[in-house]
């Protein structure tokens, strides 16, 4: 077991049952002709965790911690949509786009390229990817499925948003039995009032947060151990 500093308090974990999860880091919501862009929406979130997701991520293939990535996707067959009749479609940012068809190449509808991860992430061949339809990694895709098969306890959590996709994700982990465990530099969200908010609910009720810097210290640690 590892020591990891964090908070609301430090916690042990056992590298050899982590994950390292990367939560919808996509052309749709980071990159220029993205959805995001399209609707005059503020990116820069985005884009300012892509470089220390990419070096947790390699540090994470250094030493065999597999890393899972999600991605939110319109399913290709739009008789899957969610129609007027649904919450989703009432709360969910793909219905903008009927009052200008133009604005349809930035969503992410899956095979496209606004729905997938961005260039600098992209997944390797041993990375395992999960699409879904809704906030949560969890509901109504195989990801505690593979969760399981891969021995994964310790889950370390980077993407956006904060307070949408990351941390709804991470209670619903909390709620099966895993650690949740953000590292607060690689997530981001629109309003940085809403990414705090997050992490308090986290780490007062689903969880813990730290840095990238202290789970790259751990792992370095455990590392030389090995």
């Amino acid at each position: 077991m590892i020591h990891l500093p964090a908070e609301p308090e430090a916690i042990e974990f056992d590298p050899r049952a982590a994950a390292l999860m990367v939560i919808d880091m996509q052309n749709y919501d980071c990159k220029p002709g993205g959805f995001f862009d399209l609707v005059g929406t503020d990116f820069s979130h985005g884009q300012k965790v892509i470089a220390p997701i990419r070096k947790v991520v390699d540090c994470a293939h250094d030493v065999g911690v597999p890393v899972v990535y999600t991605e939110m996707v319109l399913p290709a067959d739009r008789r899957l949509w969610p129609g007027p009749d649904s919450p989703w479609y009432r709360k969910a940012n793909p219905r903008q786009w009927e009052a200008d068809p133009d604005l349809e190449r930035g969503l992410g509808i899956d095979g496209t390229w606004a729905a997938q991860t961005v260039a600098e992430l992209a997944p390797g061949e041993n990375d395992w990817v999960i699409k879904k339809q809704t906030y949560s990694g969890f509901v109504n895709t195989d990801l505690d499925v593979v969760l399981r098969r891969l021995g994964a306890r310790f889950l370390f959590f980077t993407g956006i948003g904060t307070p949408t996709c990351v941390e709804a994700s991470a209670r619903d982990a909390y709620f099966r039995e895993y650690w949740p465990i953000l590292l607060t530099d690689c997530c981001g969200a629109i309003l940085p009032e809403t990414h705090e908010q997050a992490l308090f609910a986290i780490k007062r009720r689903y969880g813990w947060v730290t840095t990238s810097d202290a789970f790259l210290m751990a792992l370095a640690e455990y590392q030389s151990e090995s």
